[in-house]
């Protein structure tokens, strides 16, 4: 609808400023029900509202605290979310170290064909590797790597990759076992946006 939001998706960072303020109040309801194989008019669609309340944790929540202390502390929070891949375990470098041979390449990537309008998930071609056993894909929020979690594999160089994060950047890197059951040096990261587009909200 005009002038409305869906939860978390403002194509923002997703931090809910405060204070809220309740606008407008959206009421949807059908204009006819169907009677066995007959639709039938819902003459009254008027709707009353009762009763209507505020609940709040305490009554501190009612004053102007939980703003000023959200102003006083964006700056804070933002700094640790910086920081934070840095306390994060790294995979993806720790391959780029002691990783064998040279790292694959992506070669195609695309959604399935019936989804929804949001994606969620990739099937994803490398280029084959002559006596891979084996081929990983992992996926990570940050490009060097940080928190980087291995979300595919497979003995073929087409993987299919699923329960990704639409409407956030997110960064995807690619390796292989070997003959030896060695993991191979990781692909460059290879920067994914997934489009969020599903239509019923």
């Amino acid at each position: 609808e005009h002038d409305t939001t869906w939860w978390g998706s403002d194509g923002g960072d997703s931090v809910v400023r405060l204070p809220l303020k309740l606008r407008r109040i959206i009421i949807e309801h059908r204009t006819h029900n169907v009677y066995a194989d007959t639709l039938v008019d819902v003459e009254d669609r008027s709707v009353r509202l009762h009763r209507l309340k505020a609940v709040y944790d305490d009554a501190e929540s009612m004053t102007d605290a939980p703003v000023a202390l959200q102003r006083e502390t964006a700056g804070l929070l933002q700094a640790q979310w910086a920081d934070s891949a840095r306390a994060l375990p790294n995979p993806i470098a720790e391959l780029r170290e002691t990783g064998v041979g040279e790292p694959p390449v992506f070669e195609a990537m695309a959604p399935p064909e019936d989804y929804d309008g949001m994606v969620t998930q990739l099937e994803i071609a490398l280029q084959p590797v002559d006596g891979a056993r084996e081929y990983r894909i992992y996926v990570a929020a940050y490009e060097d790597g940080s928190g980087a979690e291995r979300i595919a594999r497979g003995e073929q160089p087409t993987l299919t990759v699923t329960r990704l994060q639409p409407g956030f950047p997110l960064y995807l890197f690619a390796a292989y076992l070997d003959a030896d059951n060695k993991e191979s040096k990781p692909s460059e990261a290879h920067r994914i946006l997934l489009a969020d587009d599903f239509p019923f909200r």
